[in-house]
């Protein structure tokens, strides 16, 4: 769908927008996404300063916004059930399970959700 590759979490975009370079060359040449929660997550950092908040800009115009559908939030809906983890987690996975493309994050929780295939990368990264 979309020719989306990759569905990348809010902690890894905060990661890029860190000038990340080992992340940026994960994603290098893949047609990302993210879910519109995450944009609303990570526009909304309170500790993210103007260079990054510049460079936040420049690297939203280059992926794929998903917004909610009814398939995404009915997903969300049995993945919270399932797992209890935060709505926004469970939106972004059932983004994923959407697109049927890798998640790619560090947060260790979503292991707990089934039928997704998750890139788990070390938050020490």
């Amino acid at each position: 769908m979309n020719g989306v590759e990759l569905i990348i979490d809010t902690n890894i975009l905060i990661y890029l927008t860190s000038g990340n370079s080992d992340i940026a060359e994960i994603i290098r040449d893949k047609q990302v996404s993210i879910s519109v929660v995450t944009e609303m997550e990570v526009r909304s950092w309170p500790s993210l300063t103007k260079p990054e908040t510049e460079v936040l800009g420049r690297m939203l115009n280059q992926f794929y916004i998903s917004p909610l559908n009814e398939s995404i939030k009915e997903k969300a809906i049995e993945i919270r059930k399932l797992t209890k983890i935060k709505l926004p987690d469970a939106v972004i996975c059932a983004t994923a399970i959407y697109f049927d493309v890798p998640l790619l994050t560090a947060d260790q929780a979503l292991k707990k959700v089934k039928g997704i295939d998750l890139i788990l990368i070390n938050a020490n990264f």
